[in-house]
C-alpha cells in the first residue's frame, strides 16, 4: 500500500500529488514491540508458553487453578497463549501470570 513504484499511494499521487499519507499507528506500534521483543532472551518467552502449556495440558491442573482463584479471591480467568499473529499477545500472557504470581508462589510451597 506504501510502495515508492507502484502502489496505491503513488497511483493516487499521481492525481493529488498534495496528498498526505500515513501508516496505521497500530500496524507500526506491533512492528516495534516485535522487533523489541526479539531483542529479549528467548528463555523468558519459552518459560511462559511451558507455564501454559503445563496447566493447559492437564484437568486436573486446570481444575486446580481454577479453585486457587477462588481461595485467593482472583477474577477466574483462563491463561493465555502467546499467539503469532495476535498482536501484542505476549504481554497480555505476561501481565497473566504476573497477576496471578502470589498464587502461583502459594501453591509451589
Amino acid at each position: 500500500m506504501h510502495g515508492c513504484h507502484h502502489s496505491v499511494k503513488t497511483l493516487l499521487m499521481k492525481d493529488c500529488p498534495f496528498l498526505f499519507t500515513s501508516t496505521c499507528i497500530c500496524h507500526s506500534f506491533a512492528l516495534c514491540v516485535n522487533k523489541g521483543v526479539a531483542e529479549l532472551p528467548r528463555h523468558s518467552e519459552d518459560c511462559l508458553r511451558d507455564f501454559c502449556n503445563f496447566i493447559k495440558n492437564s484437568a486436573i491442573r486446570y481444575a486446580h487453578l481454577k479453585a486457587c482463584q477462588v481461595i485467593c479471591e482472583l477474577k477466574p480467568n483462563k491463561m493465555l497463549k502467546k499467539v503469532d499473529t495476535r498482536w501484542l499477545s505476549l504481554g497480555d500472557v505476561m501481565a497473566r501470570v504476573i497477576r496471578y504470581d502470589s498464587m502461583i508462589q502459594l501453591n509451589s510451597l
